[in-house]
């Protein structure tokens, strides 16, 4: 599994098409970035994959659009639960 050095929180519902472009800068410049959509692939353990890249990458950066704080209560918040490990 590789080691990331930066980890990127975002929203889906407002933020996918910002993070994959700062994903894409970072990468330009040289960093490993996880970025779940590219990083997570089909069949494997969504959490488990989200708290290791988590827990490895030094740097957190959080895409903080609009609807980022918009908790959810009536299912898992992934945003939410990614700023508590």
């Amino acid at each position: 599994m590789p080691i990331y050095d930066v980890f990127i929180s975002y929203r889906r519902s407002d933020g996918a098409e910002l993070a994959a472009v700062v994903a894409n800068a970072l990468r330009a410049k040289g960093l490993s970035v996880f970025f779940d959509t590219e990083e997570i692939k089909s069949g494997e353990d969504f959490t488990l994959r989200i708290e290791n890249a988590l827990r490895q990458a030094p740097n957190y950066l959080l895409i903080a659009t609009p609807d980022v704080f918009k908790f959810r209560t009536n299912e898992k918040d992934w945003v939410l639960e990614e700023m508590k490990i």
